[in-house]
């Protein structure tokens, strides 16, 4: 399908983006259940992605300390300051 640039357009001929729309607009029980399970994806990996980052950068458990251990730098600097980042379970 090509629109008017004549620049290639994908679409599922399934499940056309407007029917979904027009029906997340129409009152119906469970609505907002359904609403919320189609945003999940889009939420979900930008905060799976901030988890590994804070792991990461965790100074008790973290690659990063490990990774300066093997170069030789035995106490390197906190990078999740206190107060600000913090695992929940410190």
């Amino acid at each position: 399908m090509l629109n008017g640039e004549q620049v290639p357009v994908q679409r599922d001929p399934a499940i056309p983006p407007e029917g979904i729309a027009l029906l997340l607009n129409g009152e119906f029980f469970g609505r907002g259940l359904l609403r919320a399970l189609l945003i999940f994806p889009m939420v979900a990996t930008p905060v799976a992605m901030g988890l590994v980052w804070v792991v990461m950068l965790d100074p008790s458990l973290g690659i990063l300390r490990y990774l300066f251990g093997l170069v030789g730098i035995a106490d390197p600097p906190l990078w999740p300051m206190p107060g600000c980042g913090r695992l929940w379970w410190h």
